[in-house]
């Protein structure tokens, strides 16, 4: 009893098995072997720093120089566990499953800090507890099921706490599917199994930084911890690492440059982009998922893969079996196989249709369980019944017909006298190309906001013309034709192929190619050699923002709670994660009231309460701004109003440190002596857009007196504008303008529009500048202010369209504005410290303060020309 609590016990750490030498021990070519897995290790963590893949999780963190890619404190995760892998590789072999579990408590504590890092190991030692009380199962089932309650009534913000949003989505990620798996293996658990196994498999390093994780099966992990050489445990996990960023790259390029929003789709082409990207985005889950079980990899667990070649799919039992693996087998397993024995007295037809639909229905349930815990909220909608109903469907015809249909003894790709197939070859091909296509269509499906919109936008490839369905269909031909050729190559190479994939040198090859390959087509002289037409999809390489998709989803969600669906291929969930539970959008937030007119809302004065968390203060006038400041101009003042959307109003910020109040600080400093004072009114409106500041302008500001008029916009406007335009025409708010009552027409929407007829409002963009432009310079003029136009970039806007840019300040100009551009206002390089959260991206204080230098700068340089009252130097 003594020896075998001791085998079990804390200070008896399981062993490798003895099967396979470890590395050290088999000679001079594996000590060679093993610094080239190192090698290679070292040129894949630094592609992922170079690349910021997955950085605002905290897989990496920005660097200055290239060594601290591999500090295990400030290099993010992926730099600790790069490290942890070559001490854990020269330990021996009772101390490495220890040293993981530590390991992945530190990778905590790197990324929550102590004291939220802290949280989530105390809250994983009390669920493991629970599962191991000295009761009967089903009362320990109890305890972990009140357990999740508790911690759901935190997430959902129920309960309030500092850390519903920090801790309890990673709590969830690590045992929410894995607490399944363990209370159903439990029961039946071989002996032998150790404390420090049981937290390491709950306590997974990389989950920290993901929060879709593949669902790691506990038998299986235990059962495949070094269960192969160490060596060929290493190679397979660099491998898989370059494998998921390659899938990361090739996600960022789809994601920044072949994603329209459906609005942007208006042919047969932009249809099938549409459609295509919608499928291809799910390479940002293959690829977290490669480069997980790579990191894995790394400290011995011989885990299978994720994904086998999804895209080349024949048929959906076949994809099913292919993409997301680990899920299928969860679903198998927990699901499936039980249902079936149930079911099986009914027959084995019905026991098979109906145990699908049972996993199916479990999948579509469990996905939004999952949304709740990483948002907050429940995420079901019927876009998503639809979408899995009809997988099931089609899953339950192809395994029912699978199993009714008889076995060809002729091997594939291989003729009755031995040869090649072609016929076979060109039936898999087609099987192929259809089933990518109807993929594709389910997927766009999915990541539609609605059954309308989807349609919306397939109806837009219904005018093709002749030669562009002639392209396509080449396209498509070409694809076929592949599917064919590459097989037939394959079979010519027979055997040479099997003696080249034998090659000791094969694997790191595979591994290191792609990676060079990604550094040099991102690179200064990769883009100079491919020339400027590629340079924005080289650009896209190292890209972290979000496109202009997401960007626009995010601004309508944050002014009108507008929380659109989302899933894998946006990633604005992964933004909006960080949100408390009780976020409410600017419009709800009891920072504003509604007008019923144009305006649609205005500021509350005297206002000093808390918006999602944030201060908000309003002065008599209801602007976030002095309560100093008198409706009638003084004398010898100088009084500039501005007009700004949120970035203008300092949302988030004391008065104190608005850009705007900085401003007018160092330009009292510096005034003429012919005044006393240079007042800015800010009388800016998170929310507004041209067509508000128009209309407050000429009902509002006047009054003030002001000498000078500025309207600081950004390059998101002319969309807003449009989108708000549009709203406000549907829900039958009158506009006040007669202009801007034929707008509908002059875009070309019928009298019976669909959703995506009202797109085409969009169009109009150039028009609506010029005119409200236009308008706002003539009102400035007929009351004596100087008309200022000045162009903010937003945060998140790392590469300005300088052709768009150039575009808006000449419709400015030609207006009669003065013009400034605050272009660099934010410096070069990493700009998350610039933001007053990952969700929220509007500036902080520091943001502010580059603004307010960056203008100042401006100002002072065209003081003259817009008669602004300054010292002369």
């Amino acid at each position: 009893m003594a020896d075998e609590e001791k085998a079990n016990g804390w200070m008896s750490p399981p062993e490798p098995s003895d099967k396979f030498p470890g590395w050290r021990e088999e000679g001079r070519s594996s000590h060679l072997a093993f610094l080239g897995i190192v090698l290679q290790l070292l040129l894949a963590v630094g592609v992922i720093h170079w690349l910021g893949l997955e950085s605002g999780r905290g897989l990496t963190r920005p660097i200055e120089s290239w060594w601290q890619a591999f500090d295990p404190v400030n290099g993010g995760l992926v730099s600790l566990l790069a490290v942890g892998f070559l001490v854990h590789s020269f330990l021996p072999g009772r101390w490495r499953f220890p040293f993981f579990l530590v390991l992945s408590w530190l990778g905590a504590f790197l990324i929550l800090g102590w004291f939220d890092g802290g949280l989530l190991i105390l809250f994983g030692l009390i669920l493991v507890g629970l599962c191991h009380l000295p009761i009967p199962f089903g009362w320990r089932v109890a305890a972990v099921l009140l357990a999740g309650l508790g911690f759901g009534l935190l997430r959902a913000g129920i309960v309030p706490s500092s850390f519903s949003s920090t801790v309890i989505p990673v709590l969830a990620s690590l045992f929410m599917f894995r607490m399944i798996i363990y209370l159903y293996d439990l029961r039946n658990e071989a002996p032998g199994v150790t404390p420090w196994q049981r937290l390491g498999y709950f306590f997974l390093a990389p989950n920290v930084c993901f929060p879709l994780f593949p669902v790691v099966d506990y038998g299986t992990y235990l059962r495949t911890w070094y269960d192969q050489r160490d060596l060929a445990i290493y190679q397979k996990g660099v491998r898989w690492i370059s494998r998921g960023v390659v899938h990361l790259v090739l996600y960022r390029v789809i994601y920044q440059h072949f994603s329209p929003a459906p609005e942007e789709v208006d042919s047969l082409t932009g249809v099938v982009v549409f459609v295509v990207s919608s499928y291809l985005l799910y390479l940002r889950i293959s690829g977290q998922f490669h480069l997980i079980i790579g990191l894995l990899s790394l400290f011995g667990f011989n885990l299978p893969e994720t994904h086998h070649r999804y895209l080349l799919a024949s048929g959906f039992s076949d994809y099913w079996r292919r993409i997301n693996i680990y899920w299928k087998d969860f679903m198998m397993k927990i699901v499936f196989y039980p249902s079936y024995v149930r079911f099986k007295r009914l027959g084995p037809t019905k026991a098979i249709a109906l145990g699908t639909a049972l996993v199916f229905f479990a999948t579509w349930f469990l996905h939004g369980f999952q949304w709740f815990w990483l948002r907050g909220r429940f995420h079901f909608s019927l876009v998503d019944a639809l979408f899995w109903a009809f997988f099931a469907i089609l899953v339950i015809i192809n395994a029912l017909h699978e199993v009714r249909k008889k076995p060809s003894p002729r091997k594939a790709g291989k003729g009755e006298a031995g040869g090649f197939d072609f016929r076979h070859a060109l039936r898999i091909s087609l099987q192929t190309a259809a089933m990518f296509t109807l993929i594709c269509l389910l997927f766009s499906f999915w990541q539609s906001e609605s059954i309308a919109q989807f349609f919306g936008v397939l109806s837009q490839g219904a005018d093709a013309k002749p030669g562009e369905v002639a392209r396509l269909l080449g396209l498509a031909a070409l694809g076929i034709g592949l599917g064919v050729l590459i097989p037939w190559i394959t079979y010519r190479m027979g055997s040479r192929l099997t003696t080249l994939e034998a090659r000791p040198w094969v694997p790191a090859f595979a591994t290191v190619v792609p990676l060079a390959l990604i550094v040099l087509l991102g690179s200064e002289r990769g883009q100079r050699a491919l020339g400027a037409r590629a340079e924005p999809l080289l650009a896209a390489i190292r890209s972290t923002s979000l496109n202009a998709r997401d960007q626009r989803r995010l601004d309508r969600g944050y002014y009108e709670g507008l929380l659109q669906r989302e899933n894998f291929g946006s990633q604005l969930w992964e933004v909006r994660l960080e949100q408390r539970p009780d976020w409410e959008p600017v419009e709800r937030g009891g920072m504003s009231r509604l007008t019923g007119d144009l305006l649609h809302q205005e500021l509350i004065p005297n206002q000093d309460i808390e918006v999602n968390g944030i201060r908000w203060v309003t002065n008599r006038w209801a602007m976030h701004d002095h309560d100093s400041y008198e409706k009638e101009k003084p004398p010898r003042t100088y009084r500039i109003a501005m007009m700004s959307a949120s970035y203008g109003a300092g949302y988030g910020m004391p008065v104190e440190a608005t850009f705007e109040n900085v401003v007018e600080e160092v330009l009292n400093q510096n005034r003429g002596q012919e005044i006393d004072r240079i007042e800015i009114l800010n009388f800016s409106v998170p929310g507004y857009t041209l067509i508000e500041f128009l209309a407050f302008l000429e009902t509002r500001i006047a009054e003030f007196e002001p000498d000078a008029f500025f309207l600081v916009t950004h390059s998101k406007e002319g969309s807003r504008t449009l989108a708000t335009l549009g709203r406000r025409i549907r829900e039958g708010v009158p506009v006040t303008y007669e202009w801007l009552e034929t707008v509908p027409e002059r875009a070309g929407i019928p009298e019976n529009p669909t959703e995506q007829d009202w797109r085409k409002i969009t169009r109009l963009r150039d028009e609506v500048e010029e005119w409200g432009y236009g308008r706002m310079v003539e009102f400035c003029r007929d009351h004596d202010m100087t008309p200022v136009w000045i162009w903010l970039p937003v945060t998140d806007e790392i590469e300005v369209d300088t052709e768009a840019l150039a575009a808006m300040r000449a419709r400015a100009e030609a207006a009669g504005f003065h013009t400034l551009s605050l272009e660099g206002a934010y410096g070069e390089g990493d700009r998350s410290g610039l933001y007053l959260f990952p969700h929220d991206r509007h500036p902080n204080i520091e943001g502010h303060r580059r603004i307010a230098e960056k203008m100042l700068g401006e100002l002072e340089a065209k003081a003259e020309e817009i008669g602004l009252p300054l010292e002369k130097k």
